[in-house]
Protein backbone atom coordinates (compact mmCIF):
# COMPACT_ATOMS: atom_id res chain seq x y z
CA UNK A 1 0.00 0.00 0.00
CA UNK A 2 1.42 3.50 -0.97
CA UNK A 3 1.30 6.14 1.71
CA UNK A 4 -0.14 8.42 -1.09
CA UNK A 5 -1.03 8.33 -4.72
CA UNK A 6 -0.11 11.60 -6.84
CA UNK A 7 -3.50 10.94 -8.91
CA UNK A 8 -5.86 10.64 -5.99
CA UNK A 9 -4.32 13.00 -4.83
CA UNK A 10 -4.79 15.44 -7.11
CA UNK A 11 -8.55 14.30 -7.59
CA UNK A 12 -9.19 14.97 -4.07
CA UNK A 13 -7.90 18.74 -4.47
CA UNK A 14 -9.78 19.08 -7.68
CA UNK A 15 -12.68 17.95 -5.91
CA UNK A 16 -13.12 15.43 -8.72
CA UNK A 17 -12.59 12.17 -6.96
CA UNK A 18 -15.37 9.46 -7.26
CA UNK A 19 -15.35 7.76 -3.82
CA UNK A 20 -12.84 10.10 -1.42
CA UNK A 21 -13.67 8.42 1.69
CA UNK A 22 -12.11 5.07 -0.23
CA UNK A 23 -8.57 7.18 -0.33
CA UNK A 24 -8.98 9.22 2.87
CA UNK A 25 -9.13 8.45 6.43
CA UNK A 26 -7.39 5.36 7.75
CA UNK A 27 -6.64 2.10 5.76
CA UNK A 28 -4.81 -1.01 6.33
CA UNK A 29 -3.05 -3.12 4.36
CA UNK A 30 -4.46 -6.79 5.93
CA UNK A 31 -3.30 -5.55 9.36
CA UNK A 32 0.08 -5.29 9.28
CA UNK A 33 0.20 -1.33 8.86
CA UNK A 34 -2.25 1.20 8.90
CA UNK A 35 -1.72 4.92 6.62
CA UNK A 36 -4.05 7.78 7.90
CA UNK A 37 -5.05 10.45 4.71
CA UNK A 38 -6.18 13.65 6.05
CA UNK A 39 -7.90 16.59 3.27
CA UNK A 40 -7.50 20.05 5.36
CA UNK A 41 -6.94 22.72 2.84
CA UNK A 42 -5.06 26.29 4.19
CA UNK A 43 -4.08 24.39 7.52
CA UNK A 44 -0.50 24.25 8.52
CA UNK A 45 -0.57 21.15 10.72
CA UNK A 46 -2.68 18.18 11.31
CA UNK A 47 -1.95 16.38 14.38
CA UNK A 48 -4.32 12.76 15.07
CA UNK A 49 -5.04 12.65 19.08
CA UNK A 50 -5.50 9.01 19.81
CA UNK A 51 -9.39 8.62 22.01
CA UNK A 52 -7.44 6.25 24.32
CA UNK A 53 -5.03 8.33 26.54
CA UNK A 54 -2.47 5.94 26.56
CA UNK A 55 -1.50 6.39 23.09
CA UNK A 56 0.85 9.61 22.06
CA UNK A 57 -0.35 12.04 19.73
CA UNK A 58 1.29 11.74 16.29
CA UNK A 59 1.93 14.87 13.33
CA UNK A 60 0.79 13.95 10.09
CA UNK A 61 3.71 15.12 7.27
CA UNK A 62 2.17 17.46 4.72
CA UNK A 63 1.89 16.10 0.99
CA UNK A 64 2.20 18.95 -1.22
CA UNK A 65 0.11 22.05 -0.91
CA UNK A 66 -3.35 21.18 -1.34
CA UNK A 67 -3.69 20.30 1.88
CA UNK A 68 -3.34 16.29 1.58
CA UNK A 69 -1.76 15.21 5.05
CA UNK A 70 -0.54 11.53 6.00
CA UNK A 71 1.10 9.22 8.25
CA UNK A 72 1.63 5.47 8.95
CA UNK A 73 0.78 4.02 11.37
CA UNK A 74 1.72 0.48 13.15
CA UNK A 75 -1.92 0.10 14.75
CA UNK A 76 -5.17 0.36 14.14
CA UNK A 77 -5.85 4.11 15.04
CA UNK A 78 -9.09 3.18 16.77
CA UNK A 79 -11.24 6.35 17.54
CA UNK A 80 -9.11 9.52 16.83
CA UNK A 81 -9.68 13.48 16.96
CA UNK A 82 -7.56 15.61 14.90
CA UNK A 83 -6.18 18.64 16.17
CA UNK A 84 -5.65 21.34 13.16
CA UNK A 85 -3.04 24.26 12.89
CA UNK A 86 -3.62 27.25 11.04
CA UNK A 87 -2.32 30.60 11.23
Amino acid sequence: MLLTDPHQNAAVAAGAHGDPFAYLGPHSDAGKRWVLRVFRPGVDEVVMLPWQKRRKPVALAAIGKEGLFVVELKVDPGAYRLKIRAQ
